[in-house]
């Protein structure tokens, strides 16, 4: 563990927990168990009037950014969208999918997660120090 000469900190580069969760958010997205829940979900709202691929893609359906106000459709929309995440466990299934991949990475990294700890406290502990007017 290198000792950043700054803070008298570990040297954590970039962003890691930040790193770890769009990795996990990722792994998520490509986990079969994820793709097979979409697919139900896609398959409800189709039998409901509304052709998406996936929850985003309702999500972020440009027609819903033109307006201030919902318009009945994308109320329509949203109600089916909640309807259909109830019927199919999409939202039960992708937390459980992505907890478990959370925990696959943090795993894999406690030692950098100890070291960005570590230089959190070091950190929180210079700054009380300036603080005290001891800096």
């Amino acid at each position: 563990m290198a000792i950043a000469w700054w803070t008298g900190a570990p040297s954590v580069p970039g962003y890691p927990v930040q790193q770890l969760q769009q990795q996990a958010d990722v792994r998520t997205r490509k986990d079969s168990r994820v793709l097979a829940v979409g697919a139900q979900w896609s398959a409800c709202m189709r039998k409901a009037g509304f052709f998406y691929t996936n929850p985003w893609d309702a999500n972020n359906d440009p027609r819903w950014t033109h307006t201030n106000q919902p318009t009945d459709r994308e109320i329509a929309t949203a109600r089916a969208d909640v309807a259909c995440r109830t019927e199919t466990g999409l939202v039960d299934t992708w937390y459980a999918v992505l907890t478990a991949h959370q925990n696959q990475l943090i795993e894999a990294n406690s030692a950098l997660l100890a070291d960005l700890k570590q230089y959190w406290k070091v950190y929180k502990a210079n700054i009380q120090k300036v603080l005290r007017g001891g800096g």
